[in-house]
């Protein structure tokens, strides 16, 4: 196993855990442009809601093949949807704008879940696969695209996301001094979460 990968996987365990403490804001940037990363800061921390007392709660993490960050020049767009809600099912036009124009369907997404499932499965002494490849079938013609709100740490860092039982977990973690910023999601689900927790962490 690759120490990228060693990493991912205990930054996964440490968000899941809660156990990752948020570090303290470094050195102010000149105030023509802190003001702007001040305003931002603030505001991506409205978007955080971290989950509490969930450890008796059943974790299943979603695939990094079904998690597609929302890029810079469609963030604006996918932020102005997120102002008021928390998650939003997508419509094919929405979802084809918010990826620069590539129609990307639920079932293509399974393609990728199955072929992602069945590598991690070969993997000389990996963990078990987040998602089984036996799993990952049953999902065709049930995927659909949502958006959600996301928190990025700082722009090193790691998005985890995973099913809390019917709500969905969204964290971010990182190494380094904290710089929150906004990142919205699309994450193929099969379902609509019952509630939407998010966070961001870093630890040195």
């Amino acid at each position: 196993m690759t120490h990228k990968t060693s990493f991912n996987l205990l930054l996964g365990t440490l968000l899941i855990l809660g156990v990752l403490v948020v570090l303290p804001l470094g050195p102010q940037s000149p105030r023509s442009e802190s003001h702007s990363h001040e305003s931002e800061m603030v505001i991506a921390g409205t978007w955080i809601k971290p989950w509490r007392q969930m450890q008796s709660i059943p974790f299943q993490r979603i695939q990094r093949t079904r998690i597609f960050p929302v890029e810079k020049p469609y963030r604006s767009d996918a932020i102005e949807l997120l102002k008021h809600q928390r998650v939003v099912l997508l419509s094919l036009d929405q979802q084809r704008h918010l990826m620069g124009g590539n129609e990307l369907l639920g079932d293509a997404v399974v393609d990728r879940a199955v072929a992602d499932a069945e590598a991690e499965s070969r993997l000389p002494g990996a963990p078990k696969p987040s998602e089984s490849i036996g799993y990952a079938q049953t999902l065709y013609g049930k995927l659909k695209p949502y958006l959600v709100r996301g928190v990025a740490a700082n722009s090193n860092s790691v998005f985890s996301i995973s099913w809390c039982g019917t709500d969905l977990c969204v964290g971010n973690g990182a190494l380094g001094k904290v710089n929150y910023e906004r990142k919205p999601l699309i994450v193929y689900l099969e379902k609509e979460p019952t509630a939407l927790w998010v966070n961001a962490v870093s630890a040195e």
